[in-house]
């Protein structure tokens, strides 16, 4: 489960039993590694996601969207391939 210090606001410094997360406007940190978070398009395909080239591109950009699971309001990042 991961904690964080301070308010609602899910910008600044997440911990959990292993690791430190920092969010940003447009990045992830986790220990050291930056992480670009970018919307990503309904329509990108799954020919988009097989392609070599934009995997090769895609290695440090995360999806991200906006999210409502049972109630809880939060960030859902997956790899953008």
């Amino acid at each position: 489960m991961i904690q964080r210090d301070g308010n609602a606001n899910y910008r600044g410094v997440w911990y959990n039993n292993n690791s430190k997360m920092e969010l940003t406007a447009h990045s992830m940190i986790v220990n050291g590694d930056k992480t670009q978070l970018h919307h990503q398009a309904s329509n990108f395909s799954e020919k988009q996601r097989q392609s070599r080239d934009i995997q090769d591109k895609a290695m440090h950009i995360a999806a991200t969207n906006m999210t409502n699971i049972n109630g809880f309001s939060g960030i859902f990042i997956a790899g953008w391939c």
